[in-house]
């Protein structure tokens, strides 16, 4: 949050991660584990409570970000006519370059492709939205893959790089607080190698001249 502070020009992204990143404290600020994936000790009702009410309000903040952006779209002409994605990827600033620029500005020239693009974001947005509240873990991962896939294409076609990492794990963090193992909302060969990589490591002792032991 200190990084946001001295930021001379920050966008949306960064101040969402500033919101999440202040309501996830009050999520793990009682949390007596040594690293978020393994199984927790029970604490008291109070933080329980806190640490409750917090994961709600990040998943209400996350879904009214997605449906307030859906939902603005259906004011602007192009978006409403489904036209925007063609304009969007013959921007000058942040438009498409290079051979991703060329196909996507050659796929946009299909009416239907551009109707299905510009709606379709519409659609996926929407869907992240309501989502974010489904109690079950084919939401979360459902969630999660629309995200991504949508935000990965406004990286490609725009370069909102940060902006599309920092929604991506926003929305990981709204749907996993309801989830307490990696594996209900990551491929089990994916959270394989995550859990080899973020192991903690034992220190291992050797024996000392004297008889004592060395660290």
């Amino acid at each position: 949050m200190s990084f946001v502070g001295v930021l001379s020009l920050p966008d949306g992204g960064d101040l969402i991660a500033a919101n999440i990143t202040l309501l996830l404290i009050f999520v793990y600020l009682g949390d007596s584990r040594v690293w978020h994936w393994m199984q927790g000790e029970s604490r008291s009702i109070t933080w329980r409570g806190i640490s409750k009410g917090a994961q709600i309000a990040v998943r209400v903040q996350v879904a009214y970000i997605y449906f307030d952006s859906a939902t603005a779209k259906f004011a602007v002409e192009t978006w409403a006519e489904g036209t925007q994605m063609y304009y969007v990827t013959r921007q000058e600033m942040f438009g498409a370059s290079g051979l991703v620029g060329q196909v996507a500005r050659d796929l946009t020239t299909h009416p239907v492709i551009t109707l299905a693009s510009s709606w379709g974001a519409i659609v996926i947005e929407l869907c992240i939205a309501i989502l974010i509240f489904v109690p079950n873990k084919f939401a979360a991962r459902t969630a999660i893959l629309m995200c991504t896939f949508l935000h990965v294409l406004i990286i490609a076609l725009i370069g909102l790089g940060s902006f599309g990492l920092i929604m991506i794990g926003v929305v990981i963090c709204a749907v996993g607080s309801r989830f307490c193992r990696l594996e209900d909302v990551v491929p089990k060969e994916l959270c394989t190698r995550i859990r080899e990589l973020i192991r903690p490591r034992s220190i291992s002792r050797r024996p000392s001249p004297q008889g004592g032991s060395l660290v």
